[in-house]
Formats: structure tokens, C-alpha cells, sequence
């Protein structure tokens, strides 16, 4: 590519374009960014320079009425701004790479973002040779289509992978292809990598996992482990132990892995916003179960009440966060609600975006 046209964009601000003759498409212009995405000296991230705690955010691809990802960018806008609106400066996706519309719209208004490759295989990724050559060239083709957006910043090779000698060769791969590819962004090998008891990738660019081996870096695990459900509260919980042992071998940064995942019993006020291709059959059957116990006249009271412990739940993982020194930040499971792969009621806002009706949220 040749620019023979180079100027500031008013319209957006803090964007540039570039005109260019780009063979077999003839003349196009192209927005993009200028800005530095690293690793301190001291182990964190660094935005221009200064460092930066990330309030992240698990995208899980939830679009109930449409069943597949907005394409225009005043949708993602809305999107974007809902979660602005909650302190989130952070999207993962999880297992996918959002379009050109959500990546347009995270430059407009400041939020960063990781998409991630749609690998989930918590047993040898990476070791089939066509699922390799199938990611490898996906990897390829992200880092050439969105390049020239500043709000792309991180990406990893996957959600929870686990693999042995063959996957792991390749993951390093993976990791040096794209750096060559795009120098300007940082890479992992996946997100929660062997559920935390595979250590930090010495070819990784950052760690990012529940735990390291046996030390917590969040507070709850399933089965009722975790600090918050077997510590009483206090405000000196932290994550320092977990930072000490990782910085025995790794020197890079380090942030938490979906955080959070407090269930908050269901609105079902909700129900009646199904219009789409999604049909509310959980929140039907919770419904059905509780007028069979004689739950409904009290039932917004018992939301509520869960929403205000959930509220209470999520303050306490920030705050131990924010205490931990040389941590880089936190990524929530989702503040939006999950109504796939079972139902999982996580959110302040419902599987619609939209905040609950409750004075928590």
C-alpha cells in the first residue's frame, strides 16, 4: 500500500484516513489510529504511556431477538456506550471476532478490545491438522481485515484450551506468525489456558486465568471454592499471593478471567420482550416452578434481594483487584445476562442489554 492522500478526520476526531490504490479494488480510503498498546517495565499495561487497569468485559455473542451479531456501527455504538455506562473500557470476545462495524465503533468511543479465535477444546487444540491450518489462516485474516482500527489491542487463540507437546508447539506458532504479521498488538495463547494449572506461556504476550496452579486470581469458583465463599469479608482481601508465585517465571502483564458469575434470580417481566428468533422456555419454566411453590406474590422481592448480594459479590472482586499490586485488571464473565449453555443470570443488565428493573442494578 502507497497512501497518496494522508488527512485528519474531523468527523471522527482522533482518527486519521489514508487514500490509496490497493490492487484489484482500485481506490479506497481507510481509517486508522495511532496509538502504543505494551508492556510496561513493571509488568503492566500501558496506553501511551500510562498505565492502564482494564474493566473488562465477556462478550458472549448474545442477541436474542436477531441470533447473530449487529452489522452497522450505530448499533455497536449503543452496544458499547451500554457498557461504558457500567466503567467498562474492555471487550473479550469469547471464541469470536466481532465485524468492521464493532471495531469502527470501539474507536469512536474509546473501548478497548480483545477478540479471541473460535477455539474451545479442552483437550489437544491445535493438534488436528486441518482444525490448524482452518485457525491458522482465520488468525492471518483478522490481523490483515481490522489492522487499521487503534481499539483492536489484544487477541488470544482461544477460550480454556488444553493441549499437549504438538498443540502447544503450534500455539508458539501461532504467537510468532501473528507478531510478524502485526507488531503493533499484544497475544496470548488463549484465555484460561489449562484452567490455570498450565502456568503462564513464556511465548505469551500477557496471562490471563482464574487461578495460577493452586493460588486464586478471583473470588469464586463453582463447587462453593473461593475466597468470598469461605473467607469472611473484610477489606484486605487480595490476590497477592497468586502475583508473587507468578512473578517467580513470568514478568509480563497479568488480569483476571471472567470474574464475577453471581445469579440473580430472573425478571420475568423480561419474558414479554422475546419477540425474535429466541424463545424464553427457561425463564418460562423458572416462572412455573415458582407459582407451583407459592413464590410469585414475593418473587420481586427475592430478585431483588439476589441482585443486591450479587451487587455486594462484584464490589468485593473489584476492590481485591484493585488491591493486588501489579495486577492489569479484571474481566468479567458478563455484565449481560446468559441465557445459553444452560441458563446463567449473571448480569446488572438482562439478556437484552437493558438493565433489570431493581434499584441494584
Amino acid at each position: 500500500l502507497r497512501a497518496d492522500a494522508l488527512r485528519w478526520d474531523e468527523e471522527e476526531g482522533n482518527l486519521y484516513e489514508a487514500t490509496a490504490e490497493i490492487s484489484g479494488f482500485g481506490r479506497k480510503s481507510v481509517r486508522f489510529g495511532v496509538r502504543e498498546f505494551c508492556a510496561g517495565d513493571d509488568g503492566r499495561l500501558k496506553l501511551n504511556g500510562r498505565t492502564v487497569f482494564l474493566r473488562g468485559e465477556t462478550n458472549c455473542c448474545i442477541f436474542p431477538e436477531t441470533g447473530h451479531m449487529p452489522m452497522t456501527v450505530p448499533e455497536w455504538e449503543k452496544i458499547l456506550a451500554a457498557y461504558k455506562s457500567y466503567g467498562v473500557n474492555c471487550l473479550r470476545f469469547h471464541s469470536h471476532c466481532p465485524p468492521e462495524a464493532a471495531f469502527t465503533a470501539a474507536d469512536r468511543l474509546g473501548v478497548l478490545m480483545q477478540p479471541e479465535l473460535s477455539h474451545w477444546d479442552p483437550r489437544a487444540a491445535f493438534e488436528d491438522d486441518i482444525s490448524f491450518r482452518y485457525y491458522r489462516e482465520e488468525l492471518r485474516l483478522i490481523l490483515h481485515a481490522y489492522a487499521n482500527h487503534p481499539s483492536f489491542v489484544m487477541l488470544t487463540l482461544g477460550n480454556e484450551l488444553w493441549t499437549g507437546e504438538p498443540g502447544q508447539q503450534r500455539m508458539c506458532e501461532l504467537l510468532a506468525m501473528a507478531r510478524e504479521t502485526d507488531p503493533t498488538r499484544l497475544y496470548a495463547n488463549g484465555s484460561n489456558v489449562g484452567y490455570g494449572q498450565a502456568g503462564a506461556d513464556a511465548h505469551s504476550d500477557f496471562y490471563t486465568s482464574q487461578k495460577y496452579f493452586d493460588e486464586d486470581l478471583r473470588g469464586t469458583f463453582a463447587n462453593m471454592e473461593g475466597p468470598i465463599n469461605n473467607r469472611y469479608p473484610s477489606a484486605q482481601a487480595q490476590y497477592g499471593k497468586a502475583m508473587e508465585r507468578i512473578r517467580e517465571a513470568f514478568q509480563k502483564p497479568v488480569f483476571s478471567f471472567e470474574v464475577g458469575q453471581y445469579e440473580v434470580l430472573p425478571d420475568f417481566g423480561e419474558i414479554e420482550t422475546f419477540r425474535g428468533v429466541t424463545l424464553p422456555v427457561n425463564l418460562e419454566v423458572i416462572r412455573r416452578r415458582a407459582g407451583e411453590q407459592g413464590l410469585l406474590p414475593r418473587w420481586k422481592a427475592y430478585a431483588e434481594a439476589s441482585g443486591e448480594l450479587a451487587r455486594l459479590c462484584y464490589r468485593e472482586e473489584v476492590e481485591a483487584a484493585l488491591r493486588t499490586d501489579g495486577l492489569s485488571g479484571i474481566s468479567l464473565l458478563s455484565l449481560q445476562d446468559f441465557p445459553g449453555q444452560g441458563t446463567a443470570l449473571v448480569g446488572m443488565l438482562n439478556s437484552h442489554l437493558q438493565p433489570k428493573p431493581y434499584a441494584f442494578a
